[in-house]
């Protein structure tokens, strides 16, 4: 699960949304669906997830299609620190007393 790094404001445009990390000083312009996509990493969906809710709006009929763009526009934000992993689903060994 990834959650918005909140150092990221935003802008919708005519095709989407344009994004702009004030930490490096990166922009990325977002297309329709991906800007869909961006409205779900909020810390709670899993990327399947995102896809599925995502397909019941009908943009991209085929789920392992519309699961490949939710794939590649994750990485493509998290390289960028766009998106940051979610505390939750960081897996930590259990603490020794």
């Amino acid at each position: 699960m990834f959650k918005k790094n909140l150092s990221v404001m935003w802008a919708f445009t005519e095709a989407g949304i344009m994004l702009h990390n004030t930490e490096n000083n990166s922009f990325i312009e977002l297309n329709f669906v991906e800007e869909k996509i961006w409205r779900f990493i909020d810390g709670t969906f899993q990327p399947k997830e995102i896809a599925l809710l995502i397909s019941k709006e009908n943009l991209i009929s085929d789920v392992g299609e519309l699961s490949n763009v939710v794939d590649r526009t994750i990485e493509k934000l998290k390289v960028e620190g766009f998106i940051l992993q979610a505390y939750a689903d960081i897996k930590r060994e259990p603490t020794q007393i």
